[in-house]
Order: structure tokens, then sequence, then C-alpha cells
């Protein structure tokens, strides 16, 4: 029987009872035992509405899975998602250009984002917000094998630097020039996919990449590297940060607060308990490389360490003013809009 076919029948039969009651009828007891049992079947045929479902969410990465990501996977292993009522696919990602976009046009509930990326999205007109920033500075570095003694930006003149057009880490290397005076016409710019085989088939001298990736990806297969940190030449913006849309973020409210308490708590284990992160992400068979991810996961919280943020995952005006205003400086957005409702610390677990 379907859900509204017992309803019907219920009401039916508890009609016929209390007619039946006010004859004295025999038949009472019959119905109502009926009445007992149609009640009982219920919700039992509304699988639908089962108190124990989960809600599926879809959260997009800002690149392919690694361990920087084991938090959700950790998360995932440990129930928090499962313990609120959450179902979590996660799926790779391509950038977080492309996150931005899929997030806004509602093809994904939730979003891995690089903050500056969220913010030049946002200044575009995609309808986002920031729930909570993981990485308050930037990770980019420009990177290049030791033997090539590229260990200052003007050490750059002269020399091949591949560049991946579309990415942020090409974006923060104009603006890092801008910011460190340097000529770009003396440097030979190339266009570049950003894979460290370019730098050891000679392709080019040096490129950029995130300072937990690509320069420990080399050094773990037995290359010294030399690193120009964007950070340590005062390049200030928020980096990796967890968005959805706006209309998710209005209409979904306890999705939004149950996810990112999830979420933030996977993070804060991950901190704590890195060897477990790193199990729960060997778990989902795409670890490749054990070694590698280990050392990568090392760094990405040696790097966090320098600049703790407390609450986890909280974020400041003063901090998406600095993004903004280098954005701007560095001609890299061409307008200032308003902060307020960009972003939020509503749902951070304090």
């Amino acid at each position: 029987l379907q859900p509204g076919l017992l309803a019907t029948a219920a009401n039916v039969i508890m009609i016929t009872v209390m007619q039946a009651n006010r004859r004295h009828d025999a038949v009472l007891p019959i119905l109502a035992s009926a009445l007992v049992w149609t009640l009982a079947l219920v919700p039992l045929s509304c699988t639908g509405s089962h108190p124990n479902a989960l809600t599926k969410v879809r959260v997009r990465l800002d690149w392919t899975p690694g361990s920087e990501h084991s938090f959700l996977y950790l998360a995932t292993k440990k129930g928090f998602f499962a313990g609120s009522g959450l179902d979590l696919q996660i799926e790779p990602g391509e950038g977080s250009t492309v996150s931005a976009k899929l997030v806004a046009s509602g093809d994904v509930d939730f979003a891995l984002c690089s903050g500056d990326s969220a913010l030049i999205a946002r200044t575009q007109g995609l309808p986002l917000v920031v729930l909570a920033v993981f990485y308050p500075r930037t990770p980019t570095s420009i990177y290049s094998l030791r033997e090539k003694n590229i260990v200052h930006p003007k050490d750059l003149y002269g020399k091949r630097y591949g560049a991946t057009l579309a990415s942020t880490t090409y974006q923060q290397f104009v603006a890092f020039s801008n910011l460190v005076g340097l000529d770009t016409a003396k440097i030979k710019v190339l266009p570049s996919p950003g894979r460290v085989e370019e730098l050891l088939n000679d392709v080019v001298d040096a490129q950029g990449g995130y300072t937990y990736l690509q320069p420990v990806q080399l050094e773990t297969a037995g290359h010294p590297v030399n690193e120009i940190r964007l950070v340590d030449y005062g390049m200030r913006s928020y980096s990796m940060s967890l968005i959805c849309s706006e209309k998710t973020f209005r209409t979904r409210r306890d999705l939004v607060k149950a996810f990112t308490a999830a979420t933030m708590k996977g993070f804060a284990l991950m901190l704590k308990d890195p060897e477990t992160a790193l199990g729960a992400f060997a778990d989902s068979k795409l670890m490749s490389d054990a070694r590698f991810e280990r050392v990568k996961l090392q760094k990405v919280i040696a790097f966090l360490a320098e600049d703790p943020v407390t609450p986890l995952g909280s974020q400041t005006p003063q901090g998406w003013k600095q993004t903004q205003d280098f954005l701007l400086q560095q001609h890299i957005i061409d307008k200032q809009i308003p902060l307020d409702g960009f972003y939020t610390n509503e749902f951070i677990p304090k």
C-alpha cells in the first residue's frame, strides 16, 4: 500500500470505530485492531521520510585529492558527517576557479576554494559565501631545482618561468612581480601545465606552486629545491577556504551548520593526529605515494603553525580587507565590493 492509501484507510477505520462505539456494535474490537495495525504500517512504507535517512551532500575539492584534504576523509570515517545526518560525496577538483563556478551555479553544495579566487568570483557577480578559511596565508611559492641558483626574485631574470595561465598561482605571480618590482620583460614566461616534469626535463627553470605540494614532490624524489615563498615578501591573502552559494546559505541553514561543524571537527583532528588522518585518506584508495603524502601533510601543518588562528577556520574583516586591497592594488580586480555578507563566522565551532 502507498502511504496516502494507508492514511486514508486509517481515517475511514477511525470514523467507523467512532460510529460503532455509539451503537455498541460488536465490530468495534476488530476495527480497533485494524486501526492499530494500519497506523503501525504507515511509517514503514514512508521510507522517503525515515528519521534515519541521510541527506546526500556533494563537496568539490580545489584540486586532485591529497593528504591536505584528509580532514574530509577523516571526518567521514569518524562518522562526523553521518552523525549530523549527512552522506558526503567528495569530488576531485580542477582548480579554485572551477570550484567557485560550480558552487555558484548550484552544481555542487560546497567546495574548497582559495580565498582570493572566491573574492574574484564574487567581484564578478557570482553569488558565493565563505564559511571558513583553512589557510589564512597564501602557500604559493616559486620553486626551482637547487642547481638553478634561484633564491631571490631577481634571480629569475634571464630564466624561463613556467606559467599555468588559467591558475591562481599565475595571477599571484603577476601580483608578486608588481609587489617586489620585478621587470617581467626580463623573464621568459612560458605556458606550462605546472607539472614537476617540466623542471626535471629542463623545459622551464622555475614555476609557481604550493609550498606543500610540488616542492615536496621533488624533494621526496631526491631533487633538492629552492623556494621563494610569496608570503615572505609581504603577500597577504586568504587561501584555501570553504564556500557555498548564497542560495544554500539562505535556504538550507541547518545543512550549512551541520556540514561546517563536521568539516571543522575533521580539520582540527587532522592537525592534532595527522597519522590517523593519513590512514583515513589511505582507506579511500586514492593514495599512490604514502611517503610523499605524509611529508606533504607535515609541511601543511608546519605552515599553518606559523600563523595560528583562533577559533580555527575563523575570518576577520581585516583579513578580507587586506586580501581585497591587495587584489585591487595589483589590478587583479577592478572594483571594490562590500564584504558584508560575503563571509561569515556564524557556523564556526567555538
